[in-house]
């Protein structure tokens, strides 16, 4: 019968290719839905190398939607500036 230390240890085993993929889908055209996700599934990963995924990919949903935000407001005002020029 193994004990508690055998119970405790777990294999570190990286996600899948497939894994990978989605999550960089979901993280290009959905980065909040993305992060929401990567968040609450670190809360409850114990492997050290899925963690570490889910972190970064956490980090980089948040710093593309930051980045979308940013490229939109840029838009809108070089937008509202060629439209003041106009006569």
């Amino acid at each position: 019968m193994p004990g508690p230390a055998a119970a405790a240890t777990v294999e570190d085993e990286p996600y899948g290719s497939e894994m990978l993929i989605a999550a960089g889908l979901l993280a290009v055209f959905m980065p909040f839905v993305a992060l929401i996700a990567a968040l609450v599934l670190r809360a409850n990963e114990r492997r050290p190398t899925r963690r570490a995924f889910l972190k970064t990919w956490a980090i980089a949903a948040g710093a593309w939607m930051c980045a979308v935000w940013v490229f939109a407001i840029l838009f809108v005002a070089v937008a509202a500036s060629t439209m003041s020029q106009m006569p």
